[in-house]
């Protein structure tokens, strides 16, 4: 199969989500959780809200709540490993190891 990289499911995404309506998630429950890590991988790439929501197709408003809701905002949460994150008073700056 051929698939791209902004595919909405991957054969894996696929059996995941018809692994949850079978262990008895209702579909709408298992397609919103779906969302939610579409939406974590994002953020993860470091996408603003606002392009996450471009990139999916969905209002702001939605990927705001979804994203308080995960609280991924802070910036040690996404810091990759091999480097080191100094915090300054008045600056944030990022240095590779």
């Amino acid at each position: 199969m051929n698939v791209h990289k902004n595919a909405r499911l991957t054969p894996s995404g696929r059996a995941l989500l018809s692994d949850r309506v079978a262990c008895g998630w209702t579909v709408k429950a298992a397609s919103a959780a779906a969302r939610v890590c579409e939406i974590e991988a994002l953020r993860r790439e470091r996408l603003t809200g606002a392009a996450i929501a471009g990139r999916l197709g969905m209002a702001r408003s939605t990927v705001g709540l979804v994203l308080r809701r995960l609280s991924p905002g802070r910036l040690a949460n996404f810091v990759k490993p091999g480097v080191t994150l100094r915090v300054a008073p008045r600056q944030l700056r990022v240095f590779p190891l």
